[in-house]
């Protein structure tokens, strides 16, 4: 099933700044790496997860297999939405307490709305419901 993305040019500005927005929006998230590449997302256009000693393995073929359903809306659309989440170091499900209580050990998310900022600029994108004709989207 294709899942359509499209993106627009967005001001350079902060990416959790969009979390700021709407803070009632359940799925939010926040990626920053060293290189200075910026994430964050709103919403939950998917999800995969993955337990037990292969947990990683599985989530790569999950997400593989996710990432191979998007489609631009437009040719001229810039780079593909970015996955995000972790995993644990432990495959330890059975004895998550706290915050962590039923969650997965491995999962990641594509954000339904994802704010990406790079060296060479930023720019907002979205994800089409799962279904959703190309022409709605």
């Amino acid at each position: 099933m294709t899942r359509w993305w499209t993106a627009i040019e967005a001001p350079d500005v902060p990416v959790e700044g969009l979390l700021g927005l709407l803070p009632e929006v359940a799925g939010r998230s926040c990626f920053a790496s060293r290189d200075g590449r910026e994430v964050a997302g709103l919403g939950e256009a998917a999800v995969v997860e993955a337990r037990g000693p292969n947990r990683i393995d599985e989530l790569a073929e999950r997400a593989k297999h996710l990432t191979a359903q998007l489609a631009p809306v437009s040719a001229t659309d810039s780079a593909p939405p970015s996955l995000v989440g972790g995993f644990a170091f432990a495959d330890r499900d059975a004895e998550q307490v706290g915050p962590w209580r039923g969650w997965a050990s491995a999962r990641m998310v594509l954000p339904e709305v994802q704010l990406r900022r790079d060296g060479s600029g930023a720019a907002l994108l979205a994800v089409a419901p799962a279904g959703l004709a190309r022409e709605a989207a």
